[in-house]
Parts: C-alpha cells; structure tokens; sequence
C-alpha cells in the first residue's frame, strides 16, 4: 500500500491532493479514502452485501458491474450510467459539478460516490 501511494503521489499529485480533501472533510483516515479509490485497481472482491440479492435480477447471477455510456459529437457531449449498486447505496450518489483552478484547470459535471473522486463510477 505504501508503494501505491508513494507512486499515486508522484504521478498524480492534484488527485492525491482530492482525496487527501475528502479524508479530512469527512474525518476519516487518509487511507481508508485511498484504499476505497484505488479498490479497483487492486481487483479487491465486493463483499456479500454490496452483491444484489439473485431475487433482485430475475434469470440472472448476483453482479456488481455498472455500465457506461458514452457519446459525442460535434455540437454535444452525453454520459449514461447504469447503476447496478444496491438500493440501500441511493443515498450516497452525487451529481456534481466542479471547476479545478491551477496549473491544469477543469470544468466538468460527475455521477460520484460519497467517499469517491467524481468520474469514478463505470
């Protein structure tokens, strides 16, 4: 973990810098923020309760992948998500909007997870 975050450090700085935002903000530990944004990355498996119940997708195996669409064009630029995350987790879901001052601004709307750097969700 600590040579992650020693990379994540050097390569991307500013995210770092998100994350260490939204660890003091909450009031959490840096780590568990930097763990739950890099699960992915480290193909952490879900534990049981974040699986839907097989009742919940009738036919189907309990899952956890959410799907992405994405389209563009000249005049417009759209994004869907398919949210296959329990119902229980609503309340914790965003929209947000955010402009990034500095070195490398952006303006950019996200679904986000509470607890996530926004664009995380796919």
């Amino acid at each position: 973990i600590d040579a992650s975050m020693a990379v994540h450090g050097r390569t991307y700085p500013h995210l770092m810098e998100e994350v260490r935002g939204i660890a003091d903000g909450a009031e959490v530990p840096f780590l568990h923020v930097f763990l739950r944004n890099t699960e992915g990355a480290r193909n952490c498996p879900k534990p049981a309760q974040f699986l839907m119940e097989q009742e919940d997708l009738p036919g189907q195996e309990a899952t956890m992948h959410c799907t992405d669409y994405m389209r563009s064009c000249e005049t417009w630029r759209g994004w869907g998500h398919n949210e296959d995350g329990p119902a229980s987790d609503a309340a914790f879901h965003y929209i947000v909007h955010q402009t990034v001052l500095g070195p490398r601004p952006a303006c950019f709307t996200a679904y986000a997870y509470a607890g996530m750097l926004p664009g995380w969700a796919s």
